[in-house]
């Protein structure tokens, strides 16, 4: 599954967004696309540092539902920003997942500096994640992970770093997942095929 700016018909046709941590803001005007270099970016952010809100990118249809056949592939992608003199980084989860009422999320160490463009392989297992808990974070089990990869209803990466922000750029989004034919890549040993029992369907028959 990949991010194909320059296959679309209409480019602007992308459905990225971006979006506050829990969804209770979208933004849509303003991203700027980049169809030769299949990237989106973002410039218009507040110029008053107290203003600051964590905003992430949130990845388009193609990327969402059922991807039990992603568990144990990577989740791939190309990150650059650019930030004003003074202000300061701050930490927050870079990739978060949501699903069957379960949200987790990982951590990218180090952290993006300004100016610096770094293409990033996450691994889509539950080693590394943790899980959102009302009591603070959590080590996410791999049923947690299943749990969410079964319906993925969000799929967000991480868009502002630092309190001055002034441009994000995301590129080459790509998600590996199996299929049962022979492709010429390497083998997805991680994911399971279930024999089902009857009324129920899927790779690990959760339908």
């Amino acid at each position: 599954i990949a991010m194909r700016l320059e296959d679309l018909a209409d480019p602007y046709n992308h459905n990225f967004q971006l979006t506050s941590r829990f969804r209770t803001r979208t933004i849509t005007e303003g991203i700027i696309v980049n169809p030769s270099q299949n990237e989106v970016s973002f410039t218009s952010f507040p110029r008053e540092p107290e203003q600051t809100e964590t905003l992430f990118w949130s990845l388009p249809a193609q990327f969402l539902g059922n991807k039990l056949a992603s568990y144990g592939g990577k989740l791939k992608y190309t990150q650059q920003y650019l930030a004003g003199d003074g202000g300061d980084l701050y930490a927050d989860a870079d990739v978060e997942m949501t699903g069957n009422g379960i949200s987790v999320f990982y951590v990218n160490i180090p952290t993006l500096n300004p100016q610096e463009i770094r293409t990033f392989e996450i691994e889509l297992r539950e080693t590394n994640w943790q899980r959102v808990d009302s009591r603070g974070p959590t080590s996410a089990t791999r049923e947690d992970f299943m749990k969410v990869l079964a319906n993925v209803e969000a799929l967000l990466i991480r868009a502002s770093f630092h309190n001055r922000m002034q441009q994000t750029l995301l590129r080459d989004v790509q998600m590996d997942t199996s299929v049962p034919q022979s492709t010429g890549q390497s083998l997805a040993t991680a994911v399971e095929q279930c024999v089902c029992p009857p009324g129920y369907i899927g790779l690990s028959c959760e339908v």
